[in-house]
C-alpha cells in the first residue's frame, strides 16, 4: 500500500536568532497524519537543564516533542495535501504558537547552537 509522506519545517525568528524544527511525516489515512519518527526531529535548538548543563539528544527528545505536539502542523500538512497550501509567510497565529512554545518548552531553557 502506498502512503503519502513528506517533511515539514517550522521556523521562528527571535531576538536571539532563528530557530527551526523539521521532521518527516506519514499520512496514515485520509485526514490523519503522524510523525514518521518522533525521535528524529532535526533542530538547531540546544536545551540546557536547570544548572546550565547541556541535555543530551535523548534527554532533549521529550521536550522537543512537546514543542512539536503543540504546533498546528497536522492541520497545515492536511491543507497542503488538499491543495490549499499557502507558500507565503506563516500566519501570525502559527508564528505566535511556535514562539510561545519555544519560549516555554518544559522546565528547560533553550539556546541556539553556535
Amino acid at each position: 500500500m502506498f502512503r503519502t509522506v513528506g517533511q515539514t519545517i517550522w521556523a521562528w525568528h527571535g531576538d536571539e536568532g532563528d530557530v527551526g524544527l523539521a521532521w518527516d511525516w506519514v499520512q496514515l489515512t485520509r485526514g490523519v497524519v503522524a510523525m514518521a519518527d518522533p525521535m528524529a526531529v532535526v533542530t538547531n535548538l540546544r536545551l540546557v537543564g536547570h544548572e546550565g548543563e547541556a541535555l543530551t539528544a535523548f534527554e532533549s527528545a521529550r521536550h522537543i516533542n512537546c514543542i512539536v505536539h503543540g504546533l498546528p502542523w497536522q492541520h497545515e500538512v492536511e491543507r497542503a495535501l488538499c491543495g490549499t497550501v499557502c507558500v507565503a509567510a506563516p500566519s501570525p497565529a502559527n508564528q505566535a504558537a511556535f514562539g510561545t512554545l519555544a519560549a516555554h518548552a518544559a522546565p528547560v531553557a533553550a539556546s541556539l547552537l553556535q
